[in-house]
């Protein structure tokens, strides 16, 4: 009767391990996966800047709703060789996104038509105009939510 018992314990220690290491195993899965999607969406932005390596990123986070967007602010330099000051932007990429699509600037081009990566207007230009609208509604939707 004592053999029968261990051997039962011993099977259900022996399941509890596996399954604690299943979920250690999906959990680091899914933190390497975040640690991607970050910086897939630090790409695109660098990817459409005029000067890429200048710029500073802060304020970055993962939209709640939906989970795949991204919210942050960067501050690079302009064409004029000045500094712009931290813009808000926002990203959604799709989920089928690699790297090396996003190293060919007619996809950027794309995503940035259809509102995948989208970046606050520059302070003169968004006396209220549809494009301030446009990007405010987008940053209350998937960054104040």
């Amino acid at each position: 009767m004592k053999k029968i018992i261990n051997v039962v314990a011993a099977s259900v220690a022996i399941a509890a391990l596996a399954a604690l290491n299943i979920f250690a195993f999906s959990s680091n899965k899914a933190h390497q996966n975040k640690d991607q999607q970050r910086d897939l969406q630090k790409l695109a932005i660098l990817g459409i800047l005029n000067d890429p390596q200048s710029a500073m990123f802060r304020n970055v986070f993962q939209s709640k709703s939906p989970p795949h967007a991204w919210c942050g602010e960067v501050n690079a330099r302009n064409r004029m060789g000045g500094m712009i000051g931290f813009t808000r932007y926002i990203v959604d990429l799709p989920k089928d996104i690699n790297r090396d699509s996003l190293e060919k600037r007619s996809e950027l081009d794309l995503l940035r038509m259809t509102n995948a990566i989208r970046i606050e207007p520059a302070e003169q230009d968004y006396k209220v105009t549809s494009e301030y609208m446009k990007f405010q509604s987008g940053w209350r939707l998937y960054c104040e939510s």
